[in-house]
């Protein structure tokens, strides 16, 4: 990859994503060559790794929003459920924001077809295996109503199959109430 943007056929080298919370440090000093290193979490980071001018501020309503949570991610909280102390480079603070419908989004796929996650992040104690609360932190819900924006958004723009993801899309609203 790294040729690639010697030889002019890439701009950038970007490393993203769950790697990156875990291994943030090794992939700084082992592969120099890398232009920006961001986690799961750093949606601000991303979006000017990619040269996507993020939100200039964080609406009450925004993905910058920190939102409820349940009595059982709480719970887990107090035991240390979330806790990365031991990863070299990770950023402290667990994600806490959630994209809405005006968070710049680019389709991967077909038009036909998108992805809408109505929820990020897991509260379930599968501690043993499951690193997904560690990446992506406390379960939180999208507002019904960014959702159904997006939804039509997309729909506007020519999609007609949408589906709905998440870590734990079955406690989908615990935390709106």
């Amino acid at each position: 990859m790294a040729r690639q943007q010697t030889e002019g056929r890439a701009q950038k080298l970007v490393v993203a994503g769950c790697l990156v919370e875990r291994y943030r440090n090794d992939i700084q000093r082992d592969i120099p060559e890398v232009d920006a290193v961001v986690g799961t979490g750093e949606l601000e980071a991303i979006l000017s790794a990619a040269g996507i001018a993020g939100p200039a501020s964080a609406p009450e309503s925004g993905p910058f929003v920190i939102l409820n949570s349940r009595p059982e991610g709480d719970a887990r909280a107090a035991q240390g459920r979330f806790s990365r102390t031991e990863w070299q480079g990770a950023v402290a603070d667990l994600p806490n924001y959630l994209y809405d419908e005006t968070t710049p989004r680019l389709l991967a796929g077909p038009k036909h077809s998108a992805y809408i996650k109505i929820a990020e992040g897991c509260d379930h104690p599968l501690q043993r295996f499951c690193i997904i609360p560690q990446l992506r932190g406390q379960f939180r819900s999208r507002r019904f109503e960014s959702v159904i924006a997006e939804a039509e958004q997309l729909v506007a723009a020519g999609t007609l199959e949408l589906t709905l993801i998440g870590q734990d899309t079955t406690c989908y609203g615990e935390d709106l109430g």
